[in-house]
């Protein structure tokens, strides 16, 4: 009996030591995102939308449940997508992550997502008031249907330009468009492109290079 009861002594206190190492664990982790959050910040105020970006998430993987992280992010995101032109024009779709087929009420919803994550009143981040005012005038814009249909126009306009090139830096191989195809300027192969967005991507079926062509 003395050497069960010394047998269940010992688990219980593994069990206790090892619940207090987990609660150890879990403040230095919180400690290490307040820090990445922090960090964050600093660089958003330096408008280093992606290096805020990086370190809001490494603060979220640290420690989902730190207050404000979720909000933060998600402005940063919408700083991210607005900073980015096509044509000198801010991309709508990106700024509210939705995509160009997607309905009137599809947008509403999403806008109203974002609304409740950036919402200044509610999210104390540097990104705040810039990012509500980003996904309100995309929202406005895209749900006036006359504006978005020019708007629809120019994108396809932009997209279709003819013999836009660019250099794909990893394979070192340029591409030439020409409407849907594009032309390997290594080979002369055609294909057809891929993708959405700004970039699409294609491989050449004569030597196997992939580039991306930016439209």
């Amino acid at each position: 009996m003395e050497g069960l009861r010394d047998t269940s002594l010992k688990k219980g206190e593994n069990r206790s030591a090892t619940l207090k190492k987990r609660n150890m664990d879990m403040e230095e982790n919180r400690k290490c995102a307040e820090m990445a959050k922090e960090k964050a910040e600093i660089k958003f105020a330096n408008e280093d939308f992606k290096g805020a970006k990086r370190m809001a998430r490494r603060a979220q993987i640290l420690f989902p449940r730190l207050e404000g992280i979720a909000g933060m992010l998600a402005g940063y995101k919408v700083h991210l997508a607005g900073a980015k032109k096509m044509n000198n024009q801010k991309d709508y779709y990106k700024i509210l992550g939705v995509s160009v087929s997607d309905d009137f009420g599809k947008i509403n919803k999403k806008y109203k997502k974002l609304a409740m994550l950036v919402n200044p009143y509610k999210n104390q981040s540097k990104a705040a008031v810039g990012a509500f005012k980003l996904i309100g005038e995309a929202k406005d814009f895209l749900l006036d249907a006359q504006r978005r249909k020019e708007y629809d126009l120019m994108r396809k306009q932009a997209r279709n330009e003819i013999s836009e090139t660019t250099f794909d830096e990893a394979n070192g191989c340029f591409a030439e468009e020409i409407a849907e195809t594009t032309v390997c300027k290594r080979c002369g192969g055609f294909y057809v492109r891929e993708g959405n967005g700004v970039y699409a991507k294609g491989q050449c079926p004569n030597c196997n290079v992939l580039v991306f062509v930016r439209y």
